[in-house]
């Protein structure tokens, strides 16, 4: 049986650094987190934050550094609509998804 996938997403906002750990992904391959409008592909606006490469056992980290608040609402402006945070694989395609907050 094959393990659950799983994302758990981490700010720390005095540090300004933000990162994600993830498991049951495919071993040996590349990943794009990044922060797209809407709730449902197909995404809008995707912007990738940091790319990571799985181990062996299909289990990755990824850490970025920088305001994604400003990201995600620049200019202190209320978001345009929800956002989702994406992880994809090579072929560009979501294969975890998860809400971001307001």
């Amino acid at each position: 049986m094959e393990p659950p996938r799983a994302a758990s997403p981490c700010a720390s906002s005095a540090s300004r650094t933000h990162w994600i750990s993830s498991r049951g992904l495919p071993p040996d391959a590349k990943f794009t987190l990044a922060v797209g409008e809407g709730e449902a592909p197909p995404f809008r606006n995707v912007l990738p934050i940091a790319t990571f490469r799985t181990n062996a056992k299909g289990a990755g980290q990824a850490q970025a550094l920088g305001p994604i608040r400003e990201i995600v609402s620049p200019d202190g402006a209320p978001a345009p609509g929800p956002r989702t945070l994406l992880v994809t694989g090579a072929g560009g395609a979501p294969v975890l998804l998860g809400k971001v907050a307001p």
